[in-house]
């Protein structure tokens, strides 16, 4: 069973899609890279229009896995909450794969990355948007990527010009985040 992607979410291990190819005339019969030139993938976003994107698809392994593959998705892919559609066919090669239709659930979220600016064990600067001052107060902020992974401390303060946090007071992280780390906003 997949789970559901958190909207936009920026790691992307947490934005694979795994699907199988097999021979829309011979339905039994698994298909390989090798056999396809190019694939052709639609995407739905809450019951508006399909449009093409160009994920990155890629074989698990042609003696093991035959017809297995893997597809990428960019965070942007998955920006919307609802539901979202993948149909997967394929253009061109010596053999024409039998459409995937993939329907995921999108769980609303606000996702985070610490970034350089200032990184400490009670404040951080990271790569929200919001220039309201206090938009995040009272929230919780929880690391699902580095050093802080699984820690979650509650906002005292939020600064809208430089997008810092401040944790409430008395809080600290066992250290300070790293660049790059990546956090999910909680509102309890």
């Amino acid at each position: 069973m997949e789970r559901p992607f958190k909207q936009s979410d920026p790691r992307a291990t947490f934005r694979e899609v795994f699907f199988t190819c097999v021979d829309a005339a011979a339905v039994t019969t698994p298909l390989q890279s090798s056999d396809m030139s190019s694939f052709v993938v639609y995407l739905i976003k809450n019951a508006v229009a399909p449009a093409v994107i160009t994920p990155t698809i890629t074989q698990l392994d042609a003696t093991n896995a035959k017809g297995w593959f893997r597809m990428d998705l960019a965070a942007a892919n998955i920006d919307t909450p609802g539901n979202i559609g993948l149909s997967i066919t394929n253009t061109g090669g010596t053999k024409t794969m039998l459409r995937r239709e993939l329907w995921f659930a999108v769980d609303p979220a606000f996702m985070g990355t610490a970034i350089t600016g200032t990184l400490s064990t009670s404040t951080f600067t990271t790569d929200r948007t919001e220039a309201t001052d206090n938009y995040w107060k009272d929230t919780f902020v929880e690391f699902l990527t580095g050093s802080l992974a699984g820690q979650v401390k509650k906002v005292g303060g939020y600064t809208g010009s430089t997008k810092l946090f401040t944790l409430a007071t008395g809080l600290l992280y066992t250290a300070a985040p790293a660049n790059g780390d990546v956090f999910e906003i909680i509102n309890r």
